[in-house]
């Protein structure tokens, strides 16, 4: 999902936040490895240079250049249990006893990546402009392939990210 202020200057300059940051709940355990942060960042600075933009990286860049990016990932982990019976075609008076049961868990993440403006604060306040989630991305089954396409359709619905506009 890509959703943007349609006011919004994205002519400019960026930085992008060094870090990724893993949002967790008080108390939990961050579940998303950071491995794939690298490509995460690697990924919004290639879009970004292609879109003609200039990343600023000087100290407090964060508010010195017109744009600022960050992204971010949350996870939640999902636990289930099944039972049933043993049935089936091959056992003519119905289900076999005892029933069978297990378990099941999986991670999933989003990833998300937000722009803000610099230029424009509204009560001392920068106002986002850009907003992108990736949802199913960074959990069981991750890998940088998936998350750098991902980024790229991101960019790709997002024809009005251009420096020169």
């Amino acid at each position: 999902v890509s959703l943007h202020d349609s006011t919004a200057n994205f002519a400019g300059t960026y930085s992008l936040r060094d870090t990724v940051i893993h949002l967790t709940a008080p108390g939990e355990n961050d579940q998303i490895s950071h491995v794939l942060d690298p490509v995460i960042l690697a990924t919004i600075r290639t879009n970004m240079a292609a879109r003609g933009y200039t990343e600023i990286t000087t100290p407090g860049a964060d508010s010195t250049a017109n744009l600022g990016l960050g992204a971010s990932v949350s996870s939640a982990e999902y636990t289930g249990y099944y039972w049933s019976y043993w049935c089936g075609i091959y056992y003519y008076y119905g289900c076999y006893y005892p029933p069978y049961w297990g378990t099941y868990s999986y991670t999933t993440g989003t990833l998300f990546i937000t722009m803000w403006d610099n230029r424009n604060p509204v009560a001392g306040e920068r106002q986002l402009v850009w907003l992108n989630l990736g949802n199913g991305l960074l959990g069981t089954g991750a890998n940088a392939s998936r998350v750098s396409d991902a980024i790229n359709a991101m960019f790709a619905q997002s024809p009005y990210v251009d420096a020169t506009t």
